[in-house]
């Protein structure tokens, strides 16, 4: 049996391959599997025709950054509150277009930031394509 895969030695910073390793785990593979369907969603956005496959696969992983890009957003609405002393705050998520997404694509786009905010005791309740976060 031949391989036709070429070895490929790579150095990162620490802090990104955390972040891989973690996303990797979400999507339950490897961090080369995480690595590879990254780089083919990448060049598969750049040609003008894709297969269906390659789409719903691009569309997996965009849905993986997306949970990651809603957290963050979130922290960050949270920590510009509390620079000018609010206890709550309205997350707009319309960026992210959820309200064309089902309700199960929907709760997994917004799992890990939900999960977050539930281990550190922040109270949420959605609204639309909003989260109300107090605190």
């Amino acid at each position: 049996m031949s391989r036709d895969i070429a070895p490929f030695g790579l150095r990162m910073k620490a802090d990104l391959k955390e972040r891989l390793d973690k996303s990797a785990k979400e999507n339950k593979r490897s961090l080369n599997a995480e690595l590879i369907a990254r780089l083919e969603s990448t060049l598969a956005n750049t040609e003008k025709f894709i297969s269906a496959e390659k789409a719903r696969e691009a569309a997996a992983h965009a849905r993986s950054q997306i949970k990651e890009r809603i957290l963050a957003k979130c922290f960050r609405d949270i920590n510009e509150g509390i620079q000018v002393g609010i206890n709550d705050i309205y997350l707009n998520l319309s960026e992210f277009r959820l309200d064309e997404v089902d309700e199960d694509v929907f709760d997994e786009l917004v799992s890990l930031a939900v999960n977050k905010l539930d281990e550190l005791g922040y109270e949420h309740e959605f609204f639309d394509a909003s989260i109300h976060v107090k605190f």
